[in-house]
C-alpha cells in the first residue's frame, strides 16, 4: 500500500499523451471535476457493495490482475512469498498466447517481500481459486472471456489460463492448448454469451464476464475512457474492467 496505507499519492502520479491531438487529458487529470451524471461509478458504488476500505494488493498489470480476480493471488504456488508482477515477457510465439499454452520462452516476473522483482518463472501456476470453494460446495460456475491468442486459452486477461489443473494443456498441431474438464465446461471463449445466458435462465451460480477491449473501460488515452455510456447498472453479473474497479 503506498504510504503506509495513506494512498495519498494520486497527485504525484504523471500524466503524458502519446497523441498530440485534442483527446489528450490535462496535466492533472486528477482534479479535474467531472459531472457524476457522466460517470455513475460512484452512483453504482452507492447502490451495491463498496470496498472503500480495501486496497488491492497487485500493481496493476492486467496479467497478475486477472490472477487476484480468480484467485485473490497471484502467487505461482500456495507457500510462495513471491508474486506475478507484472505482464508475461519473452518470445511468445505466433499465436499470442501466455499462461500455461505459453511457449517456453515465455516468462512472468515475480516481486518479492522486499518489493523487488528479483525472479521470473514460466506463467503457468498452482495456488487455490475461488473455482475450488465452488467446487467444493456444489456451486456452478462459468468464465466468459474474449481469447486474444489465436488458439484456445490465450489472452493475458483469461485467468483460468494460468491455472494448471483447470488448463490442463496438451500439444494440439504443434501448440499448446487448454483440454481440462473445467475449461472445457466452465471456460466460455465468449462474453456475449453470457447475454444468451441470462436471456434463457441458464447462468451458473457465480459468473465471471471478461468483456473485450472495446466493450471495457480500457482507453487510448485517461480523458477517453470517461466517456463510455452508462450500461448495465441494475445486472448483478461480476463485470471487471474499467477505471472504477481498481483492475488495469
Amino acid at each position: 500500500m503506498y504510504d503506509g496505507g495513506k494512498m495519498d499519492g494520486a497527485d504525484l502520479i504523471p500524466v503524458t499523451c502519446n497523441l498530440a491531438t485534442a483527446a489528450c487529458p490535462p496535466p492533472t487529470p486528477q482534479f479535474k471535476f467531472v459531472n457524476s451524471s457522466e460517470v455513475p461509478y460512484f452512483q453504482m458504488a452507492e447502490e451495491y457493495a463498496f470496498g472503500d476500505r480495501m486496497f488491492q494488493t497487485n500493481q496493476g498489470p492486467s496479467f497478475p490482475a486477472h490472477q487476484f480476480i480468480i484467485s485473490g493471488t497471484s502467487a505461482p504456488t500456495p507457500t510462495s512469498k513471491l508474486f506475478a508482477s507484472d505482464n508475461p515477457a519473452g518470445a511468445m510465439g505466433s499465436s499470442n498466447n501466455t499462461g500455461c499454452t505459453a511457449p517456453s520462452t515465455e516468462f512472468v516476473r515475480l516481486i518479492d517481500p522486499t518489493g523487488a522483482e528479483s525472479s521470473t518463472q514460466y506463467p503457468c501456476f498452482d495456488h487455490p481459486t475461488l473455482t475450488d470453494l465452488l467446487d467444493a460446495k456444489g456451486l456452478s460456475w462459468r468464465y466468459y472471456t474474449l481469447n486474444a491468442g489465436t488458439v484456445s486459452g490465450g489472452s493475458i486477461w483469461t485467468g483460468p489460463n494460468a491455472i494448471q489443473r483447470i488448463c490442463q494443456p496438451k500439444t494440439v498441431g504443434g501448440q499448446l492448448v487448454c483440454r481440462g474438464s473445467e475449461w472445457k465446461n466452465n471456460v466460455i471463449i465468449d462474453p456475449t454469451r453470457a447475454l444468451t445466458d441470462v436471456a434463457n435462465h441458464q447462468l451458473a451460480a457465480v459468473s465471471w464476464v471478461i468483456p473485450s477491449r472495446n466493450d471495457s473501460d480500457h482507453a487510448g488515452s485517461v480523458s477517453l475512457g470517461r466517456i463510455h455510456r452508462e450500461c448495465g447498472r441494475r445486472q448483478f453479473l461480476l463485470v471487471e474492467y474499467g477505471h472504477y474497479h481498481h483492475v488495469g
